[in-house]
C-alpha cells in the first residue's frame, strides 16, 4: 500500500516520521510527485510526504491512502510566525525571515504570509482565496471519509502509535525536550485579533477532536 502524508506546518510532523521506522518505504517529497509518472516504484510502497494539500494523488495517478496531523489553529498560526522570525542563520534565511522583522504578528496574517484558515485549505484542497462554510463542509467529509488516519499534535505517542498501525512499521519515542511556547506570551487582545483568520479552521479542529478517538486503528 502507498501512502501520502499532508505534513501541517508546526504540528510536529517531522518528528512523527522520524520516530517511525519507514525503512520498507520508498520517501519521497511531494514537490517531486512529476517524477512518479516517469519513475518505476518497482514493488517497495512508497510514501509521498511534504507540505501539498489533499489532492497529489491526482497528479501522480496511483492509489494512496492519506494521514496527517493537526494542531490548534491558533497555537499552530503563532509557532509558524516564531518559526519564521528565528530561522535566519549563515547558511539559511527562511523566506518570510525578513518580514517577520517588519511585521508583528497581526500585521503578518494581514499581509497573508500565514494563509488563514490553513488547516482547512490543506485538508480540503481548496485554493480560492476566500473560503466559506462549503469549504469547512469538504474538509469534514476529506477527514472523516479521505484519510486513512490523523493526529492531533497534543498527542505525540498515540499519533506515534496509530500512524505505526497504519504503516505497519514500528516506531520508538524520542526524548522530550521543551518548546517555548509564545501563546502565553501575548496579550489577549492581540490573541483575540489573532483568531479572526481562523474562524473555519477553529470548528474544523473541534470536529476534529471529536472524531480523533473514534478511529479505529488505536
Amino acid at each position: 500500500m502507498n501512502f501520502i502524508f499532508t505534513h501541517l506546518k508546526k504540528t510536529s510532523g517531522t518528528s512523527l516520521l522520524n520516530a517511525l521506522d519507514l525503512s520498507s518505504f520508498n520517501l519521497m517529497r511531494t514537490r517531486k510527485t512529476w517524477k512518479l509518472k516517469f519513475k518505476t516504484l518497482g514493488k517497495q510502497p512508497f510514501i509521498l510526504y511534504g507540505h501539498k494539500p489533499y489532492g497529489v494523488h491526482k497528479k501522480i495517478f496511483l492509489k494512496a491512502q492519506y494521514f496527517t496531523v493537526l494542531a490548534p489553529p491558533l497555537e499552530r498560526n503563532i509557532s509558524d510566525y516564531y518559526f519564521s522570525k528565528q530561522s535566519k542563520s549563515i547558511n539559511y534565511e527562511h523566506p518570510d525571515w525578513r518580514y517577520t522583522q517588519l511585521y508583528d504578528i497581526v500585521e503578518f496574517m494581514e499581509r497573508g504570509h500565514i494563509r488563514d484558515n490553513y488547516l482547512v485549505r490543506q485538508i480540503s484542497g481548496v485554493r480560492r482565496k476566500k473560503l466559506d462554510k462549503s469549504d469547512l463542509e469538504l474538509a469534514k467529509y476529506n477527514l472523516k471519509h479521505k484519510y486513512a488516519a490523523f493526529g492531533l499534535k497534543s498527542q505525540f505517542e498515540n499519533n506515534c502509535k496509530l500512524i505505526s498501525n497504519l504503516l505497519e512499521v514500528s516506531y520508538e519515542i524520542p526524548e522530550k525536550r521543551y518548546k517555548k511556547t509564545f501563546k502565553e506570551e501575548l496579550p489577549h487582545k492581540t490573541l483575540e485579533r489573532l483568531r479572526k483568520f481562523q474562524e473555519l479552521d477553529e470548528e474544523f479542529y473541534k470536529f476534529a477532536e471529536e472524531l480523533y478517538q473514534n478511529q479505529n486503528l488505536f
